[in-house]
């Protein structure tokens, strides 16, 4: 006996309703994506699946009518649950991003106030790129957890994700004879601003999320990020990496460098620029900031993606991160200040990326003083009146 199509119809519309019902509710009991996966595994960040050879996506949703190659979110995928890492603990209680390492100093510079001492800023890493049985640094980078490193996206965007390393914990890259050992890590996804152009190295943002993740050390820290109403200290900020001391120079350094800077406000920096080779309709975009400008004090080759960070006005001994080595016109010299990616102006991107990656707030966000609820209050009224005004 045939069935009429009417009653066909109605029945798969029904079994359809039915299907997508079952879908919506999984969905909301947290068990909708990685129902998607096979038996015994389920959605997990990348980094938190300890054998990435087991990643497996199993059944097929007739609501997809496909195969579904990855049905986890972002930066996530199908694990089995026995290869699903613990998430890391949250850090101690008096647990501090940003502390500068200046009372016990194990090694001293000797040579120029412009070399760092080890572990003096426990934040900054070096970057290699790993060529068959050779490491060849490429820039620097800072810790923001303990998986999770941000640095310049024209440092690391062109390079394939699996060739490259970071090292922890340096501090001369041709001697091992340290108070303390570096530490390697793998990088297992690669995030780069969806904005960055390597042609005008607009938003020269990324963010490395690490196999596995660091054992934070006294020679190995995070360093913190602004809070929203951040200012500059009256204090000089400061930049460290291994790059070349002169831009004519042939090699990076070995020995990690320091440099204190002035932050310069970007129509300054603009009118600093026009009076150059860039010419007078040069615009600086907002995803840069500047810094420097003196003679003999700057960042040089061989230092992108290294941090410029500024002492937070609230945390005493504490800096955070402010800026990124992006790009510059020659070094070194007076009136012509250099070019980092601008932290704040990129904030709620870099923000966005670690929930994505489910990254623990206190190892990189300082707490909320007094004095900094009273100057972001005044920041705000100012605002409103400045408003007003207009």
């Amino acid at each position: 006996m045939q069935i009429p199509n009417k009653i066909l119809n109605a029945f798969l519309t029904i079994l359809c309703l039915c299907l997508l019902a079952n879908f919506t509710s999984s969905q909301k009991n947290g068990t909708g994506i990685s129902a998607l996966c096979a038996p015994g595994s389920r959605c997990a960040p990348l980094w938190q699946c300890s054998n990435n050879s087991k990643i497996i996506f199993g059944n097929i949703n007739p609501l997809f009518r496909a195969k579904v190659t990855n049905p986890c979110k972002s930066h996530q995928s199908c694990c089995r649950e026995e290869f699903i890492r613990e998430l890391p603990v949250s850090p101690p209680h008096d647990f501090a991003c940003g502390r500068r390492n200046v009372e016990s100093k194990h090694i001293e510079s000797q040579s120029t106030s412009k070399l760092a001492d080890f572990a003096e800023f426990p934040w900054v890493v070096a970057i290699f790129l790993s060529e068959e049985t050779n490491l060849n640094f490429i820039g620097g980078g800072s810790i923001l957890s303990p998986n999770v490193v941000l640095t310049a996206a024209h440092i690391v965007c062109g390079h394939a994700t699996e060739d490259l390393l970071i090292r922890a914990g340096e501090w001369d890259t041709r001697s091992v004879l340290e108070p303390f050992e570096h530490q390697e890590r793998d990088v297992l996804v690669k995030i780069c601003h969806e904005k960055y152009d390597n042609g005008s190295m607009f938003y020269d943002i990324a963010v490395l999320n690490l196999r596995t993740p660091l054992e934070f050390a006294k020679h190995i820290m995070p360093i913190c990020l602004p809070r929203h109403f951040e200012f500059p200290n009256i204090e000089r900020c400061l930049v460290a990496g291994w790059g070349r001391e002169e831009f004519t120079s042939d090699a990076t350094r070995n020995i990690l460098r320091k440099v204190d800077l002035p932050i310069l406000d970007n129509p300054l920096c603009q009118r600093k620029f026009r009076r150059t080779r860039l010419g007078r309709n040069f615009c600086l975009n907002e995803s840069f900031l500047c810094a420097g400008g003196e003679k003999d004090l700057d960042s040089c080759t061989g230092d992108g993606g290294s941090p410029l960070f500024c002492p937070l006005y609230d945390h005493p001994g504490q800096y955070y991160q402010i800026g990124i080595v992006s790009w510059g016109l020659s070094c070194n010299y007076a009136n012509v200040p250099s070019v980092y990616a601008n932290i704040p102006h990129q904030l709620d991107w870099i923000l966005g990326v670690l929930r994505r990656l489910e990254q623990n707030v206190n190892y990189y966000m300082p707490s909320y003083k007094r004095e900094y609820q009273e100057r972001a209050s005044n920041s705000i009224i100012a605002f409103r009146m400045d408003n007003k005004s207009d």
